[in-house]
């Protein structure tokens, strides 16, 4: 089998299979087994793709005709444009949360210190490290698995020494008396009832506990909003990332709980992101 035919067919076997960037996807993982850059396939065509490497991408073609995420596959994918590991144990970091991270960076400036709940692979607080130096920060996560990646993260990044990560849930393994200017979340926010309705890719291969949100999909913002005055410094900022139909909901919990100077922010498909608001009163 050549390089071109095996672009072609494998293009072929994932678009059959549902998959709607299939010759995309066909080509980033030969690309990724054969180091080729995609846009050279087309001077290499012709070349026979070696026999152990055609094993290889038959295995990655039949794991993702079973829409097995890519980035799963790769083992890694990309985040405010740095690399992360992904695993099963957590959500796949997507474009939407660049979107919080943005908000925050707005607000962040050195020695500031930031709260990341159900932080998965640690991309959120490792991100907003990376781009504002000197500022430090905990990352929480119920799952055992999810904090080990996000530990494996920051030591790939050479963030180890700014952050912390802690098995439990939400605020539960955090020292008594810890403060942070920023609270950031991107929890389970989708309706129990509507799990079974969501892409293959993200119902069967990522994990439940960190997209069920309950019978409203709002049972995390509550908690987190309810909690959250014991851990903010005064002044700060509580930033969520929301389902794209969640943005007034969120608000109200967010006044209810005592927050003002509310902030909504829309993602690039003009859907409201991000839901945030400022801890005013004293602690």
């Amino acid at each position: 089998m050549t390089i071109g035919e095996a672009l072609d067919w494998g293009g072929r076997e994932l678009t059959e299979a549902g998959i709607e960037e299939g010759a995309e996807e066909a080509k980033i993982l030969l690309s990724e087994l054969t180091g080729i850059g995609k846009l050279d396939f087309f001077l290499k065509r012709e070349e026979d793709l070696p026999a152990d490497v055609e094993k290889q991408y038959r295995a990655f073609l039949g794991k993702r005709k079973k829409r097995i995420p890519l980035q799963m596959i790769l083992g890694y994918t990309e985040f405010m444009g740095l690399e992360f590991e992904v695993s099963p144990a957590t959500l796949v970091p997507r474009a939407d949360t660049e979107v919080v991270c943005e908000k925050a960076l707005s607000f962040l400036t050195e020695g500031m210190r930031i709260l990341d709940l159900c932080t998965g692979t640690g991309c959120v607080l490792l991100s907003l490290l990376e781009m504002r130096k000197n500022t430090s920060g905990v990352g929480t996560d119920i799952s055992e698995d999810a904090v080990e990646l996000s530990e494996l993260n920051a030591e790939r990044l050479g963030l180890s020494g700014r952050a912390e990560f802690l098995t439990g849930d939400l605020y539960a393994p955090l020292p008594a008396g810890s403060r942070f200017d920023l609270i950031i979340a991107n929890p389970p926010y989708i309706k129990s009832e509507e799990i079974e309705n969501l892409m293959p890719e993200v119902r069967d291969h990522e994990p439940r506990r960190a997209l069920d949100g309950g019978a409203d999909g709002l049972t995390y913002y509550r908690r987190i909003a309810d909690g959250a005055a014991d851990y903010l410094a005064p002044g700060g900022l509580l930033l969520f990332e929301t389902g794209f139909d969640q943005g007034e909901q969120v608000t109200e919990i967010l006044k209810e709980n005592g927050f003002s100077n509310i902030i909504l922010k829309k993602d690039y498909g003009g859907n409201v992101r991000v839901c945030g608001g400022f801890l005013l009163k004293e602690p």
